[in-house]
């Protein structure tokens, strides 16, 4: 079966600046709608926040743990079922990082208990945040700026880049593995995401060590020409 006949000669070039007049709206259209919007509505591993994951003996009400947590000024927290159904488990999911320490989770299963009537049991409680490579090798060159002043801008740079190449490579490598395996084994769902990742692991690092000291390298001699 043919959708479409063979010898079909649609003019897709001649139309251009059509397209291009569509793609600008359409991109016009994605900046206004962010600005409306408040800017991107980043995730948990992009702004930072903590993680609680929580178990109970028995299947509790989604929106009972959500007022516990709007006690305790954690209203806009996002929960959801973890693991199997007959887990009971659920993970909550924070805007913002906060001060996990024993007395935070001892508040955390006194507020749940309050408003669910069953006690929770605190399985984790952990910080998550963004830690972007390029800003490691920033800070790298802030401190040997510091230390060596009299040294060259470039000397300086390259210096950086190598005494932070360890970190940036066991960090990304290690990063690498994981969503290697859940691009072969994570099936269709997850395929696209894993992808998109991995490709940004890679042109990430890349961009760490070879475009993010370079630019900035170029930047201080356009500086010193005007």
């Amino acid at each position: 079966m043919e959708f479409i006949k063979p010898n079909i000669n649609i003019d897709f070039v001649g139309k251009r600046k059509i397209a291009y007049a569509v793609s600008l709206t359409m991109i016009l259209i994605s900046i206004l709608s962010l600005i409306f919007h408040g800017g991107p509505k980043y995730g948990i591993d992009f702004v930072g926040g903590t993680v609680i994951q929580i178990k109970f003996s028995a299947a509790v009400v989604i929106n009972d743990i959500k007022a516990g947590l709007s006690e305790m000024g954690l209203e806009n927290s996002t929960i959801q079922t973890f693991g199997n159904e007959a887990d009971h488990d659920y993970l909550i999911r924070t805007e913002s990082p906060l001060e996990t320490d024993d007395s935070f989770s001892q508040k955390i299963k006194a507020a749940i208990q309050k408003t669910t009537g069953a006690e929770p049991d605190i399985r984790r409680v952990e910080m998550v945040g963004p830690q972007n490579d390029t800003i490691i090798v920033f800070d790298r060159i802030r401190e040997n700026l510091k230390n060596h002043p009299k040294n060259p801008f470039m000397e300086t740079i390259n210096k950086s880049v190598n005494e932070t190449l360890s970190r940036t490579i066991l960090t990304s490598s290690t990063s690498l593995v994981a969503v290697l395996a859940l691009f072969i084994l994570g099936g269709g769902i997850i395929h696209d995401f894993a992808f998109a990742m991995l490709v940004g692991i890679v042109v990430g690092t890349y961009s760490s060590v070879y475009v993010a000291s370079p630019i900035l390298l170029a930047w201080q001699a356009a500086a010193k020409k005007k």
